[in-house]
């Protein structure tokens, strides 16, 4: 299993943060990965991204592991989507 990555990734440019598009790019992509055959998606982001943290969350993400990668603290988490 990767350490790093995952099935989905985003970005929000800075001045368009804080208006719920992370979270609205989450939620979009995950029929899609449904549609393609996938019954989870893996997500991870960098321990101190707090902002990711929420998006995951509200999209129904569940934390799996806390770990340290090439010495920066991350996350993964994983949404189920049956």
């Amino acid at each position: 299993m990767s350490k790093v990555g995952g099935h989905i990734g985003y970005d929000i440019k800075p001045s368009m943060r804080r208006m719920g598009y992370g979270t609205e790019i989450l939620k979009l992509s995950l029929p899609i990965a449904k549609q393609i055959g996938l019954d989870r998606v893996m997500l991870t982001c960098d321990d101190s991204n707090i902002a990711s943290w929420k998006i995951m969350k509200k999209n129904g993400a569940i934390l799996d592991e806390k770990y340290n990668y090439e010495g920066k603290f991350k996350r993964r988490y994983w949404i189920d989507i049956k």
